[in-house]
């Protein structure tokens, strides 16, 4: 299977366990390439997560005119969140994902400085020795 990110890019569905970045200068469209990046792994039903500092992401539930459904994704936090998230929960949201394989939005716009950090490292550190 691979994942059709533009007509002339077609990339394996392998791609979910590698690092990738998306560079570009501001503007160029880093934030879309991502965006059908997750759009087509969600779509080869492979588990999205997301971290969003800025509040930006809660859009993939809806199509791209917004006038349709998008996927079926959980936010969490945010303005627009299903749930709130708490500074604390890092620990407790990790073991959700992975343990139900929830593919989630963590909408962190809300959170100061100091609250991402402790969020943030409690959800990392519990994710990364889950999934090993």
């Amino acid at each position: 299977m691979t994942l059709a990110l533009a007509p002339t890019l077609k990339l394996p569905v392998e791609l979910v366990t590698e690092s990738v970045a998306i560079l570009a200068r501001r503007r160029m469209g880093k934030s879309n390439a991502a965006k059908v990046l997750v759009e087509q792994l969600f779509k080869a039903s492979q588990q999205v997560v997301v971290v969003d500092p800025k509040g930006d992401w809660w859009g993939l539930r809806s199509s791209r005119d917004g006038k349709g459904p998008g996927l079926p994704i959980v936010v969490a936090g945010g303005e627009h969140g299903d749930v709130p998230l708490e500074a604390s929960g890092g620990e407790l949201v990790a073991r959700l994902v992975v343990e139900q394989r929830v593919s989630i939005v963590l909408d962190l716009s809300k959170f100061r400085k100091h609250e991402v950090a402790t969020f943030m490292a409690a959800f990392l550190e519990t994710f990364y020795r889950l999934k090993a």
